[in-house]
């Protein structure tokens, strides 16, 4: 974690953060290169009621994790910058903590709705996470989340060096769109252009 970089403010237009690699991984090019070249409007979340309801949840998540796993979280300020690739970074809701307080892999918050099936969660954030754990040089990650009001998990996530590699290759081709001002298809299959499946 000490090799990378922080910065305090970046402007999304710049680089490829978590939920980027989201759209990447989902195929959705097009769409992310618009957005990042000021084509089209990034949604305006701020009258969406579950994205605000996970921004103030945000940090009762963290004390109930570490209620539930014995597990202290640490907010970080700032963003992390990719040790070979500026364009790369990460914002990061904290780290998770071992005994002697050293961080030992991500934190990220989660409040989704109280019907979302266990076994979509992962695959809803797994692009994400797995960005932040290769921007952050972290082994494995902790997904807390809160369904509706009435329950809640926490996955932990190991690091998945295959995947990472794919998705930084991902990454790398997208950027080459936005450097040439080349747009890219409509849809990119991700397993096609990284030579693989998750």
């Amino acid at each position: 974690m000490d090799t990378n970089q922080t910065r305090k403010t970046l402007d999304r237009s710049t680089g490829i953060g978590g939920s980027d690699a989201t759209y990447l991984v989902e195929g959705h090019w097009l769409k992310l290169y618009q957005i990042k070249k000021g084509l089209i409007q990034r949604e305006d979340l701020s009258d969406v009621l579950p994205v605000q309801l996970g921004t103030y949840t945000e940090p009762f998540n963290r004390e109930w994790f570490t209620l539930q796993n014995d597990l202290n979280v640490v907010e970080r300020e700032g963003t992390f910058v990719h040790k070979d690739y500026d364009y790369i970074y990460a914002n990061v809701d904290g780290f998770v903590l071992d005994k002697k307080l050293k961080p030992i892999g991500i934190f990220e918050a989660k409040h989704t709705n109280a019907f979302m099936k266990e076994d979509k969660v992962i695959d809803k954030y797994y692009a994400q996470v797995q960005h932040y754990m290769m921007v952050a040089d972290m082994k494995q990650a902790w997904l807390s989340v809160i369904f509706g009001n009435l329950k809640y998990k926490a996955y932990h996530i190991q690091q998945d060096k295959q995947f990472q590699t794919r998705l930084l290759k991902a990454e790398k081709l997208f950027w080459e769109h936005m450097l040439s001002d080349n747009e890219p298809a409509d849809h990119v299959d991700f397993d096609a252009i990284t030579g693989g499946t998750k």
